[in-house]
């Protein structure tokens, strides 16, 4: 009868991961691309921080999680351990799959009380890009950086946001991945707003309408 317990270095790695549950499994590939806090990573998963917060505990503690260098006093990130990283490029976890990031747009209605600050070397991370001056009133360019990576397009009274074009991500289905979308979109615009409002500029948001939900037939790629 073969062991329960890990008797090489390599049963070490594989070990804890034949012992997990597809949510837990999800949790640790998100956080080992280095793309993803821990607070993103549950909101995408669908669980609570604290439960990836015991996840992340637990891999650090093996050594098969480590620190990101990104990682700062709010935001942390992580990084898998060679180990663990030649687990998942290995194909441990064939239910994941890559595709292209849907194309969502989603408006958002807005009042400001005071100017916009388009500051393109403000200590942010949320970043100004450009303007232009069209009929109607000049639009302004924002870019939320991210693991989906978010543009803003500020118009009067209203703004558009989406996906940064040719972005991939991992899913487990093409629905799973316009869920996704659309959890980046929301934090993306609520964390423009909160960099505006360090500026002294107060955001009122209405509640999201859905624009544009794209989805042509997208094929899944396996990892």
């Amino acid at each position: 009868m073969a062991s329960p317990h890990p008797s090489s270095p390599q049963d070490f790695v594989t070990f804890p991961l034949r012992t997990l549950n597809p949510t837990t499994k999800r949790i640790v590939t998100l956080l080992a691309t280095g793309n993803h806090t821990q607070s993103q990573t549950a909101r995408i998963v669908g669980v609570s921080r604290q439960y990836v917060a015991q996840v992340v505990k637990k891999f650090l503690d093996l050594g098969l999680l480590k620190p990101s260098p990104r990682t700062a006093d709010k935001n942390k990130w992580f990084e898998a351990s060679s180990s663990l990283r030649h687990v998942l490029e290995s194909g441990a976890f064939e239910n994941l799959y890559s595709c292209r990031v849907p194309h969502v747009r989603v408006k958002y209605c807005y009042i400001v009380d005071a100017p916009l600050v388009l500051d393109s070397n403000s200590p942010s991370q949320t970043f100004y890009i450009k303007s232009w001056n069209p009929r109607g009133g000049p639009r302004h360019k924002f870019i939320v950086p991210g693991s989906i990576g978010i543009a803003i397009d500020v118009h009067p009274g209203c703004i558009i946001a989406y996906p940064v074009a040719g972005q991939n991500i991992l899913v487990e289905t093409i629905e799973d991945g316009d869920l996704r979308a659309k959890v980046a979109i929301h934090d993306a615009v609520h964390a423009w707003a909160k960099k505006q409002g360090l500026f002294g500029r107060h955001i009122t948001l209405s509640d999201p309408t859905l624009t544009c939900n794209h989805a042509p037939k997208r094929q899944l790629r396996r990892t």
